[in-house]
């Protein structure tokens, strides 16, 4: 950094550029702009071959430049950069051992190819790439407080620490860090906001997520991040704030694409479900049948609850979980309710999954693990998520009670079913808890 030609602000700009394109969306603007980007590049490739920066800065933004690729589904172009990124830094960590920049990319790799689903890997193995999702995560932790404590690479602290955040996050980790644990300014950041916002959904404060989004910055130093937009909206509603229609809705006039639009139906659909207003129900349920792509898993998701149609009161569980309202999920799922309402068998094992979520967030374990083994012996004719998840959590609630043979045999379970929208999450997170216990 203190070198001249270090190249520092072309990777910066670079860097930049990629995330602005990325929260874009817009396959036009990017075509436009990718000139511009490629002559960033270029300045890097200009470094010298025993500059270890080199091969790091142009590693992040191929692998930057191949999530674009594929955000706007041109797959031979982003695994050609994908290849190239893997390559480089794969170099890099065996040329220079020690240098921890290349720790976080680096260790990014290997934990997400380590945990890939079985179908996915072999492909990944036959073009050449391997991980360890071990090795990965401890190579992120390292490389985060490794350069949090050197002045000359302290410019990557807010970078590498929301990798390390939304690394451990997504694959569930054994260490829970936030970005406030990690003394990163989260209020000033929409990128902060967003990952702290799902961070704290999933530990069933949506209240406060939906308070750090709504009070998220504007104006025109900010990028225009729709996709929060969404979010805010999904979140609103597991709280049943009257603001989440208009969170959608505004979602839906701004974004560039049609990512998440029927993700945004649905949730529509069911703010009209929970008011009994049919006729608006009818016309989102259509809106999501209508044809469309369908790049997001949360879209497929939202297609396949359409077309079984909705249930009132596992909708109304659900959203009571997604809030952190567990003792109101219980109160909601009674016997006489599964009754009453559960005639089908997706809709059985719904139940007895979010009860049994329901339970282990209020650390019931016992109950929890009865609810699970119910939803399990379900007889479905495909694998659903309630299903796949069913299996997860129960593995993870064996293997904090150290019943660990079986719970190897429950995230084995897991990683059968398959086939559903988000099974690769749940792989991933399998994966993960196997290589715990191994």
């Amino acid at each position: 950094i203190l070198n001249k030609g270090n190249r520092v602000p072309d990777y910066l700009e670079a860097a930049a550029l990629c995330i602005e394109l990325f929260v874009n969306e817009n396959e036009a603007v990017y075509d436009k702009r990718e000139p511009e980007l490629n002559a960033l590049i270029r300045r890097l490739e200009q470094l010298p071959e025993d500059e270890p920066f080199k091969r790091v800065f142009l590693g992040e933004i191929y692998l930057a430049k191949a999530s674009l690729q594929g955000k706007f589904d041109n797959r031979v172009q982003a695994l050609w950069l994908f290849n190239k990124a893997y390559s480089l830094l794969e170099e890099n960590y065996k040329r220079y051992p020690k240098f921890a920049p290349t720790y976080v990319p680096w260790g990014v790799l290997n934990a997400a190819i380590g945990s890939l689903p079985d179908d996915y890997k072999s492909v990944a193995g036959i073009l050449g790439f391997t991980g360890d999702i071990s090795k990965g995560l401890d190579l992120v932790r390292e490389g985060y407080y490794t350069c949090l404590a050197s002045t000359e690479y302290a410019f990557y602290q807010p970078y590498f620490g929301f990798v390390y955040c939304y690394i451990n996050f997504q694959l569930e980790g054994i260490e829970e860090v936030d970005l406030y644990t990690l003394g990163l300014p989260v209020e000033q950041s929409s990128f902060f906001i967003y990952l702290q916002s799902r961070i704290l959904l999933g530990q069933g404060k949506s209240k406060k997520a939906l308070s750090l989004l709504e009070a998220r910055p504007n104006g025109n130093q900010y990028l225009d991040f729709h996709y929060l937009h969404y979010l805010t909206g999904k979140i609103a509603l597991t709280v049943n704030a009257p603001s989440a229609p208009r969170h959608l809705h505004r979602y839906l006039k701004l974004a560039h694409n049609k990512n998440y639009f029927k993700s945004s139906y649905r949730f529509l659909a069911w703010h009209y479900l929970l008011k009994n207003e049919a006729d608006s129900v009818s016309y989102y349920r259509n809106k999501i049948l209508a044809p469309g792509e369908n790049f997001a898993g949360a879209d497929e998701q939202a297609e396949v609850e359409a077309k079984r149609g909705f249930n009132k009161l596992l909708i109304e569980a659900r959203l009571k979980f997604d809030g952190g309202f567990y003792p109101e999920v219980v109160k909601l799922l009674t016997p006489e309710a599964f009754l009453a309402c559960c005639t089908k068998p997706w809709e059985q094992a719904e139940f007895h999954y979010r009860l049994g979520r329901a339970f282990q967030e209020l650390a019931l374990r016992n109950k929890a693990i009865s609810a699970y083994k119910k939803a399990l012996a379900v007889p479905l004719e495909q694998s659903t998520y309630a299903i796949g998840n069913s299996a997860l959590q129960l593995a993870a609630i064996l293997e904090a009670n150290g019943a660990y043979t079986d719970s190897k045999k429950y995230y084995q379970l897991a990683l059968k079913h398959k086939g559903f929208p988000f099974y690769e999450g749940i792989h991933q997170k399998a994966k993960t808890g196997l290589t715990r216990l191994n």
